[in-house]
């Protein structure tokens, strides 16, 4: 993956990648694509760019019901709050994360979910 080896060359197939979905009108992998870009971003620092790739994702998610996505992309909705230390919002994300994960039964989703909020209170010690 191209994301830990050479960024620049994860944001340019990413875009590519962002397009030809959006081409083909593949909505589950323009959502995807944007949640991968968001991540990227999220890791080089640009939160305000990450906090919008995944906001459209989740939206997509939602007005697809896309359900499994939608838990992965609240997860990272958590993790962006986090790192803007907006902790109260991190630890909405992250349970409705966990909520919609228990709905459908996702235990990987589960799993995450859970050691976000527990990241959250080990985080702001309590």
């Amino acid at each position: 993956m191209y994301r830990y080896t050479n960024l620049d060359s994860a944001f340019i197939y990413g875009n590519l990648a962002l397009k030809l979905a959006q081409k083909i009108k593949f909505v589950r992998g323009e959502s995807y694509v944007l949640n991968r870009l968001a991540i990227m971003n999220r890791e080089i620092g640009d939160f305000p760019k990450a906090m919008q790739q995944a906001l459209q994702a989740l939206k997509m998610a939602e007005e697809n019901n896309f359900l499994v996505e939608k838990s992965r992309w609240l997860r990272i909705m958590g993790l962006l709050y986090r790192d803007l230390k907006e902790y109260p919002k991190a630890l909405e994300f992250s349970q409705q994360s966990l909520r919609n994960s228990l709905k459908i039964k996702d235990s990987i989703g589960i799993a995450y979910a859970v050691l976000t909020i527990a990241n959250y209170f080990n985080e702001v010690n309590r």
